[in-house]
């Protein structure tokens, strides 16, 4: 009968494989909200701490078997976190209006178009033209990915500049 306890093989698998499921839990939760640590790093976050105890306490096998699942998790699961990134519906981003264009007109923009405004911050750093209002924001939309977000706000009348973060 196996025990996670023991030290067999097959029990350093599934050690292994526990690690990379939660920090995929984790990392998947992360990136459906498009934070900058998405699946993949936490999953390598998580495998590396195991790498780590395990070349700590002498286990060189479990290890090199570790070593083999970041790198078939840097390969593999590349264009699995991109997609998700794509297809999130919530965007952070840097945007500035040009001259005579009131915030009120941007939200009133953005509220037209259902998205949710949250963690709103002016910029003031940086910016060398008075007349540019630069600031912070982030969007979200129930019913528009990625891409459609960023289509949508560069249609708006007034926009100079926009970025994601």
């Amino acid at each position: 009968m196996l025990t996670i306890r023991e030290l067999t093989y097959s029990a350093i698998a599934l050690r292994i494989f526990l690690a990379i499921l939660l920090g995929g839990v984790i990392g998947m939760e992360r990136g459906m909200k498009n934070r900058p640590a998405g699946l993949r790093t936490y999953m390598l976050v998580c495998l590396g701490a195991c790498i780590g105890l395990s070349l700590g306490i002498g286990l060189y096998e479990a290890a090199i078997i570790g070593a083999v699942c970041i790198f078939l998790i840097l390969t593999l699961l590349h264009e699995m976190d991109f997609k998700m990134r794509r297809n999130t519906k919530q965007l952070d981003t840097y945007i500035e209006l040009k001259e005579n264009v009131p915030l009120r007109s941007f939200f009133d923009f953005i509220r037209t178009n259902a998205f949710e405004p949250s963690n709103f911050q002016m910029q003031t750093e940086g910016i060398f033209d008075p007349e540019i209002i630069a600031f912070n924001v982030t969007l979200k939309s129930h019913d528009k990915n990625h891409d459609e977000i960023i289509r949508c706000l560069r249609d708006m009348p007034g926009i100079a500049y926009i970025e994601e973060l």
